[in-house]
């Protein structure tokens, strides 16, 4: 029996400047791209971590190969936009 559940990768990026991810407006822009990408079927969750100097990438959608690819490539900007 299905559950339901849609396919979901999750990643983290070190990122020695992550309180600053939410004035980048690049990384802002890659975030809003792939929430259009995955429109109304899936999400995206990008927060800092509490503990480690990280930003912590969860995209969750129906396409499994497109979850990967998005946050493959979002947890790679943070990482180049946040260190």
């Amino acid at each position: 029996a299905r559950t339901g559940r849609l396919p979901r990768q999750q990643g983290a990026s070190t990122a020695r400047h992550k309180a600053q991810w939410e004035g980048d407006r690049v990384l802002q822009e890659a975030i809003a791209e792939a929430s259009r990408r995955l429109g109304g079927a899936g999400r995206v969750l990008v927060r800092p971590s509490g503990t480690e100097p990280a930003l912590r990438v969860m995209v969750e959608g129906p396409d499994e190969a497109l979850v990967i690819e998005l946050a493959d490539t979002l947890a790679t900007l943070a990482g180049e936009r946040l260190n």
